[in-house]
């Protein structure tokens, strides 16, 4: 019976972080599309819009990711949200056929994922007998 329990805890878990992860993308692409006209699309010069992408949009995204455990499919759906975020900061629509490589050669920007791992490692650590312990960790400076 205590191995049912475990089981379905687990299930639960995975089900708030993927509601948690849903909600975090569906305020991440609001923000984008609600500063459209007056930052993405304006005159300003690419590595201005890209400072504001890192500074007003991803902790969006990342707030509270430390606690993540992302499955596939929402790494998948976090590093599509990255995507579609940056196509939109460099006005590259479908039809241009430009790659995600070439989008992340243009704007030197990590994946999100990739970022989410290096603050779950950062933050968290497991301890001599296996268990998950917080690390005491300076959170004043940058990653």
């Amino acid at each position: 019976m205590l191995p049912l329990v475990y089981a379905i805890y687990l299930v639960l878990i995975i089900i708030k972080l993927h509601v948690i992860s849903s909600r975090r993308s569906g305020l991440t692409r609001s923000a984008m599309q609600k500063s459209d006209n007056c930052i993405w699309k304006s005159r300003l010069s690419l590595s201005t819009k890209l400072k504001l992408y890192n500074v007003c949009i991803l902790p969006i995204m990342l707030y509270g990711s430390e606690c993540w455990a992302l499955s596939r499919a929402d790494a998948r759906k976090v590093d599509a949200l990255d995507q579609w975020c940056l196509r939109r900061i460099l006005d590259i629509h479908w039809y241009h056929r430009v790659s995600n490589c070439e989008v992340r050669r243009l704007t030197d920007q990590p994946p999100l994922t990739t970022i989410i791992q290096k603050r779950t490692h950062a933050v968290w650590s497991s301890d001599q007998n296996g268990r998950v312990s917080k690390e005491n960790s300076d959170c004043s400076s940058p990653e």
